[in-house]
């Protein structure tokens, strides 16, 4: 299939996208990879915890004030947490 000389073909990219360019590269790079892995290690398992025992798998309320009041009670409690991990040390 040849395309023929009327027809172009038009590649539209958002105005900043070569900042995700950049960071594609960048995740490429040992450096980037090894960051990658830490991710898991710290973000994600946030959200893991917020999801099982803190039980924001499911919302306990209804409406956007509840759900939201329900997802700042669970990270005040994951923060306070946390800053008695690093106390205790």
């Amino acid at each position: 299939m040849t395309i023929s000389d009327s027809q172009t073909r038009t590649i539209r990219r958002h105005i900043k996208e070569h900042y995700a360019d950049e960071v594609r590269a960048f995740m490429k790079t040992e450096k980037g990879k090894n960051l990658y892995k830490r991710r898991k290690e710290t973000i994600e398992r946030i959200f893991a915890d917020m999801k099982e025992p803190c039980g924001i798998r499911y919302a306990h309320y209804r409406g956007f004030e509840g759900v939201k009041a329900q997802a700042l009670i669970t990270a005040t409690a994951l923060n306070i947490k946390k800053i008695s991990t690093i106390l205790s040390k």
